[in-house]
């Protein structure tokens, strides 16, 4: 199963489990709710019928009244205050029922209490509501007033509320599925062309292009001119690895050749490879990528460095207060970070000086690592360069820029990881 597929599966079910289990906590509370009310509606209604009678019965000599005069006047109570619902009952016994319903007494104190009980019975598809409580007055507890009724119409009202519930969470469902699937493919496409593309350089295969459809867009937001090196790459892309396969950043090769875009853009003359000293330092580099795989059959790289014989090069590091002659640490081959080597790996600011460049120009380069291999073919025209890395240079290059008015080029170098997730980029600024 692909990796977009996986997703989507998993946020559906994600969705559906916590919609769902939501949904139906809900509509439980919601049926709980009105079945709580309707009985305590019709509780309420049974204890002012009960006070009523209860009156009624204190006002009435009922001792002197024989049998049938009795059940006369017991009847014509109930009708008064709605017979069709209520039975009542005369020491445990059934003493007036005009209801449609048989009442089968199977606990005698079941109601013989002044608060009324109350209990819902199912029988077929119906829901009857039977409550109960003693008649008040000087009648000692003996009269029982019973009200039942038929409250099936609740239930189908929330059955209707669950369908119309389920319908729409269906339908919502259904366009939800359509929009994780489409969005999800469309959000990881580059993902696969990336993991496609890292599988071919991995194994050799360096015919694969990863597409790039946020280029122009990204370029056409800016309000500053940009180099386009992608040409450049392609260009060179059959006469020299222009990436590492361990590592994240491009080599040597692919460095000259984003040197030659810049030069074009500068209207600068780039010096051919001809006027290097092109040396293979190392053969065993096993850079960041091979750090997260940790895939011993992935083969190591080499790392080439290009020197112009004919520079003499000051570099000064400002955070360790060092100055050198050269734009390389070879102490770092020695180490697992060989492409540290760079620029003597990172440093927040550190200014280069060539006397035998070709231009008086300074250029100020703001960069991630990214730059490190490019600063080599850029002294070559400038006669100084200051190179900022934002991530650790808290002085802010705009101000350094601004108040060094004598540089005449900025360049802001960044690969779009950098530029994209890293905090420091901020210090542009």
């Amino acid at each position: 199963m692909k990796l977009w597929q996986k997703l989507s599966f998993m946020t559906i079910l994600v969705l559906f489990l916590s919609t769902g289990l939501s949904g139906a906590v809900l509509m439980w509370h919601s049926a709980y709710y009105n079945e709580e009310k309707t009985v305590e509606n019709y509780e309420q209604q049974l204890h002012s019928t009960a006070l009523a009678l209860g009156r009624e019965l204190d006002y009435t000599i009922l001792s002197s009244y024989n049998t049938v005069t009795k059940n006369a006047y017991l009847n014509y109570l109930l009708k008064k205050y709605g017979s069709n619902r209520y039975i009542l009952l005369y020491k445990n016994q059934i003493a007036c029922n005009m209801t449609p319903f048989a009442l089968h007494i199977t606990e005698s104190n079941r109601w013989n209490t002044e608060e009324a009980a109350s209990i819902i019975q199912k029988t077929g598809e119906s829901r009857f509501l039977i409550t109960g409580r003693t008649v008040p007055g000087n009648t000692k507890g003996d009269y029982t007033l019973v009200l039942v009724q038929d409250i099936s119409e609740i239930y189908i009202d929330i059955r209707h509320q669950v369908m119309l519930a389920i319908f729409l969470y269906a339908g919502g469902a259904v366009l939800a599925v359509l929009l994780i699937f489409l969005s999800t493919k469309k959000i990881l496409a580059p993902l696969q062309s990336l993991y496609l593309a890292a599988e071919d350089i991995r194994c050799g295969r360096l015919g694969r292009r990863v597409p790039m459809q946020t280029r122009d867009e990204i370029y056409g937001r800016l309000d500053f001119s940009t180099i386009d090196c992608y040409d450049a790459l392609m260009g060179a892309k059959k006469d020299n690895e222009l990436y590492y396969r361990t590592d994240h950043h491009w080599t040597g090769y692919g460095a000259y050749a984003a040197y030659t875009a810049y030069c074009e853009a500068r209207e600068i003359e780039p010096l051919p490879l001809e006027r290097f000293e092109i040396t293979e330092v190392s053969t065993d580099f096993k850079g960041t990528i091979y750090s997260k795989l940790n895939d011993a059959k992935i083969k190591a790289d080499t790392i080439t460095i290009f020197e112009n014989p004919e520079n003499r090069l000051t570099v000064y590091y400002e955070d360790k207060k060092e100055t050198a002659d050269s734009l390389y640490n070879f102490e770092y081959l020695d180490k697992k970070d060989k492409y540290s080597m760079f620029l003597n790996n990172i440093h927040p600011f550190i200014e280069i000086t060539n006397e035998t460049a070709d231009s008086d120009k300074e250029l100020a380069v703001v960069k991630d690592s990214y730059a490190n291999c490019l600063v080599p073919f850029l002294v070559n025209h400038y006669r100084k360069v200051y190179v900022f890395d934002t991530r650790y240079y808290k002085g802010g290059p705009s101000k350094f820029i601004n108040e060094n008015r004598q540089i005449t080029d900025v360049l802001l170098l960044y690969n779009m990881n950098t530029l994209d997730n890293d905090t420091g980029i901020g210090g542009i600024y």
